[in-house]
């Protein structure tokens, strides 16, 4: 059977693991490579000229920014960490 070619006696190891074909490729595969994005923030979100804001506004939206993103996560650390 040529698909039990890189197996060994036992069975155990046949060796075509996402790991070993990625390794024996020579390179590593990108399923966005040659693709064009068309995402605009500025369609999910409202833009905003930070320059325009002052000391205290940026200060005061960090704040906020603290308290939602560790609102959920109640101390939790690493829950804390994956939401940035």
């Amino acid at each position: 059977m040529d698909w039990l070619k890189n197996s060994n006696v036992e069975g155990t190891s046949i060796g075509t693991s996402l790991n070993d074909l990625e390794n024996n490729s020579g390179s590593s595969f990108d399923q966005f490579a040659n693709r064009i994005t068309t995402y605009n923030e500025s369609l999910y979100s409202t833009s905003i000229d930070i320059n325009s804001l002052t000391q205290a506004q940026v200060r005061e939206a960090e704040r906020i920014d603290r308290e939602i993103s560790m609102k959920d996560s109640k101390g939790n650390s690493h829950l804390a960490e994956e939401r940035g």
